[in-house]
């Protein structure tokens, strides 16, 4: 259970590496808190999983596969860019 003083209602967070382990963990405490989550990762169906928890704890959470290293050539940047925007239309801003 997170604690009731850590609020990140209204904030979005980018977890890499969400479809399992830590980054999974990491994402759905975030979003427990009230964070939105794009989650990225390699494989689609674990971010997929990953996505229905989050949204399952009534935050919003968007999955974003990608199959290089998310800075290099034709990484992931552009899909997590995506999602944020898609985030901050929902929130009003």
């Amino acid at each position: 259970m997170v604690m009731k003083e850590f609020s990140l209602d209204g904030k979005v967070a980018i977890v890499t590496g969400a479809g399992r382990g830590l980054g999974r963990v990491i994402a759905l405490t975030m979003a427990e808190a009230g964070a939105d989550i794009v989650c990225a990762g390699r494989t689609s169906a674990p971010l997929e999983a990953t996505v229905r928890d989050v949204q399952g704890l009534g935050t919003h959470g968007a999955g974003h596969p990608h199959r290089r290293h998310p800075g290099g050539p034709g990484g992931s940047d552009g899909a997590i860019s995506a999602g944020c925007v898609r985030s901050n239309r929902r929130a009003g801003e």
